[in-house]
């Protein structure tokens, strides 16, 4: 089981697995607190990728993992529209920007979720009200269980925003790529 910001490159090294070695892999993908959730409660897996060291921790502290050894790194990143790019320059101006929604990953069961969360503890140190006002306008939109799935073959924050549920949505960085190639 892995987390689902990992599908594209994963996918690819099991893709390349399977035709080298003739070996069957298979592999969920999903918010990683709700995958690990499940391996808790006996879902069978022989390896778990998560995003979030929090979710193995406490796959360990229960004897369910054997091991936890790191293997990716990633960063937040704001999408939004050209003209919102264009209108507020730099990030902290489009997140203080009140007639803008923010959307995100939800906390707890998905770990992107989690690092909003850490970052608005963070950015509550400097600026109190700031934060109080980007929290209240932020909506946890995806990655939990009870939030819409996106439809296949859109990035989370390409259909949010196209979709007008959020003005920006907050993620994983690594996708910048995928989504400079939006118009």
């Amino acid at each position: 089981m892995a987390a689902g910001s990992l599908r594209g490159a994963l996918s690819t090294i099991i893709d390349n697995f399977i035709k080298s070695y003739d070996y069957p892999i298979s592999c969920e993908f999903g918010p990683a607190g709700l995958l690990s959730q499940k391996i808790i409660h006996g879902a069978a897996c022989d390896l778990f990728l998560s995003a979030d060291k929090s979710h193995p921790m406490s796959m360990l502290e229960l004897g369910i993992a054997q091991e936890i050894q790191p293997f990716i790194a990633n960063q937040l990143g704001i999408t939004t529209t050209a003209q919102h790019a264009i209108q507020f320059p730099n990030w902290l101006q489009l997140l203080g920007s009140s007639e803008l929604m923010i959307g995100t990953s939800t906390p707890k069961d998905d770990p992107c979720g989690d690092y909003v969360v850490q970052l608005y503890k963070k950015m509550s140190r400097d600026d109190p009200l700031l934060a109080e006002n980007i929290n209240l306008r932020t909506r946890q939109l995806v990655d939990g269980k009870t939030t819409t799935s996106i439809p296949a073959g859109f990035l989370a924050s390409e259909w949010l925003i196209n979709t007008q549920q959020a003005d920006i949505f907050i993620g994983y960085h690594h996708y910048h790529k995928k989504i400079a190639q939006i118009p």
